[in-house]
């Protein structure tokens, strides 16, 4: 029995292929709008010539918003999966591999800047959170800030 699937054989790809990332023997990298497709070497130098001078990004804020909207309501591809799925169990092994730099380490742990502080409090602005009764002194704290309380009695 053969290990190539039922799609690769309609269209008749072989083993070799499958096996081998060729991209890796070109010695110019493939411009993303290339993969997947099959164009003649004239057809490429028509789009190159198209696109020369055109700005890609950074996007504009506008454009930014109606990307964003467009993309609202779009299910994502890994809902409802857990980790046994082969997908996504792929993708948390890869993740798993990836060494740091002790750099790398010490900058995501480094403080917030001015801004990123003032962003997080503004995220919290209008939220309620239930009010517990302290059971030592019977004050009344919100959940998060009862941690920070039970501290100043030892607990």
């Amino acid at each position: 029995m053969s290990s190539i699937d039922p799609i690769s054989k309609a269209l008749n790809i072989s083993e070799l292929e499958i096996q081998y990332d060729f991209s890796k023997y070109i010695s110019e990298p493939i411009p993303s709008f290339f993969k997947g497709c099959n164009h003649s070497e004239e057809s490429k130098k028509q789009i190159s010539e198209k696109l020369k001078g055109k700005q890609i990004g950074p996007f504009c804020e506008e454009h930014r918003k109606n990307i964003s909207k467009a993309a609202k309501g779009r299910k994502v591809w890994n809902k409802g999966l857990n980790k046994s799925d082969p997908r996504v169990l792929k993708n948390s092994i890869s993740r798993s591999k990836v060494k740091y730099s002790e750099e790398t380490k010490l900058a995501f742990r480094k403080p917030k800047s001015e801004q990123g502080k003032l962003n997080m409090s503004k995220g919290q602005i209008g939220k309620q959170y239930p009010k517990i009764p302290c059971p030592h002194c019977g004050m009344s704290y919100s959940s998060n800030s009862m941690h920070s309380h039970l501290r100043k009695h030892k607990v």
